[in-house]
């Protein structure tokens, strides 16, 4: 489905990445292979310091020489200790870094090179669920608009249409029909984690990238 590729051969002593589809990556810093092949670039140097006063005085190779495919309907994952880097390949395969080197293949495209209608189709095949539910759900919106957001989105249905959907998706995340009236402040930190779930299979994405999904 996907696949990251880095400049060296050498590999690196990451690996990391989970998700349902296929993905080939290659990360000399950040490179990845999605569903059908994706390749990141060299992992992403990341400043030492940006203040105004004084510039940027360095950076960070916060991942090099990562390599890996991931296939459709295989679930892989990256395991390593904290700072090293797992969450960094996460966010060059989902486009929020951009890789310094290598490539990220998704269905044989290179993901840095996507743009108008492909790129509106990698955001709907590829979907992320990231470590903090809190920070990634809006406080203002109610649960059930939350997972709504992507259908609304992407999908040309009726309001009924819709409120079945999220009452499926809800109960597919093992969540009560009567939490979609509420807001994230009204959740403990499982069942926040379980909307962003919701919410990242809605469009029954090609590929789910999770960044430690799990809550006490």
């Amino acid at each position: 489905m996907g696949s990251l590729r880095s400049p060296s051969s050498s590999g690196g002593p990451y690996r990391a990445v989970e998700h349902y589809g296929s993905v080939n990556t290659s990360l000399y810093g950040c490179p990845v292979d999605l569903p059908e092949q994706h390749v990141l670039p060299r992992p992403a140097n990341l400043p030492l310091n940006q203040d105004r006063s004084v510039g940027v005085v360095g950076f960070v190779k916060a991942v090099d020489g990562v390599s890996f495919t991931v296939s459709e309907n295989e679930v892989f994952g990256i395991v390593g200790e904290s700072g090293s880097g797992k969450t960094t390949v996460a966010r060059c395969i989902l486009r929020l870094y951009k890789p310094t080197a290598g490539s990220i293949l998704f269905q044989g495209r290179d993901v840095a090179r996507l743009k108008g209608r492909e790129l509106r189709f990698f955001r709907r095949s590829v979907q992320a669920v990231f470590q903090n539910p809190f920070l990634s759900l809006n406080p203002r919106m109610r649960v059930e608009d939350i997972v709504a957001e992507p259908i609304r989105t992407y999908s040309r249905v009726s309001k009924s249409e819709v409120r079945e959907r999220v009452a499926e998706l809800l109960s597919t995340v093992g969540l009560d029909r009567f939490l979609a009236r509420g807001y994230p402040y009204d959740l403990s930190g499982g069942q926040a984690q379980r909307v962003a779930i919701a919410r990242a299979i809605a469009l029954r994405p090609k590929l789910v990238i999770l960044d430690e999904p799990h809550q006490p």
